[in-house]
């Protein structure tokens, strides 16, 4: 290995170790059991969070299962063997769950807000949308009621249910038009599988000639752009089609 592709590997390797120190006890262990993908012995738990972060209570194994008691990330699969929630939720639960895991947490509130309505793909209350954050980890100062009521890239449905403004766009609007208010709303670029989702849930009639029709009218229309390969956004320079 040349030095410096040796001193690139060491410099992720010490930016996963101080990211690893930063976390608590029961992100790390949520780590290792992420990452072994199967039940471990509370105490074998323990010794791999001491690997990642040294701690000097001699007691660790009994308080990082009070810890795990409380926290609804893990479950107890007997007297010493600990798993994760997850591992028991049906399939489309845990698609769910992890396409939650994926969103990038760097974005402003709203956005996290927004990919996590594309993800439940059904309305959601205030209260359902704050529990989300906190499983992400995700600290807010704004009510998240109020963030709802003062974007238009959200739609009160009935009280205190909100769901994504593009659900509710007018289907005899004409397809062009739909995916100006689609990539307009999402904020940053979208890949062509996701903006084909959200026209067609507007306008079903596309059907099987949906994806056709979609890329068509975004390779020949100055007002799409691809910004990388397969991933496009809206020139706001340009008018929107009445």
């Amino acid at each position: 290995m040349s030095e410096d592709r040796q001193e690139i590997s060491h410099t992720d390797e010490t930016e996963r170790t101080t990211v690893r120190r930063e976390l608590s006890l029961t992100d790390l262990a949520f780590e290792v059991l992420n990452e072994k993908r199967e039940a471990m012995n509370y105490k074998d738990i323990a010794d791999e969070v001491m690997k990642l972060k040294p701690h000097p209570i001699s007691r660790l194994p009994r308080i990082l299962i009070g810890m795990m008691q409380q926290d609804e990330r893990f479950e107890r699969i007997d007297r010493e063997n600990w798993g994760l929630a997850k591992w028991s939720l049906p399939e489309e639960r845990l698609e769910e769950e992890e396409k939650l895991e994926s969103i990038d947490l760097n974005l402003p509130t709203e956005d996290i807000i927004y990919e996590m309505l594309k993800v439940f793909d059904r309305p959601a209350t205030p209260a359902m949308l704050e529990e989300g954050l906190r499983k992400l980890k995700v600290e807010w100062n704004t009510p998240i009621a109020d963030l709802l009521r003062e974007s238009d890239r959200f739609y009160e449905v009935e009280e205190e249910l909100w769901g994504l403004s593009i659900w509710y766009l007018d289907p005899h609007w004409s397809v062009k038009r739909v995916i100006d208010i689609t990539l307009k709303m999402n904020n940053r670029p979208m890949p062509l599988n996701e903006i084909i989702q959200a026209v067609t849930k507007i306008k079903p009639i596309l059907g099987s000639d949906a994806e056709r029709i979609i890329h068509r009218l975004l390779n020949n229309d100055k007002r799409y752009e691809e910004v990388a390969e397969g991933r496009w956004t809206l020139n706001e320079e340009l008018q929107f089609e009445g």
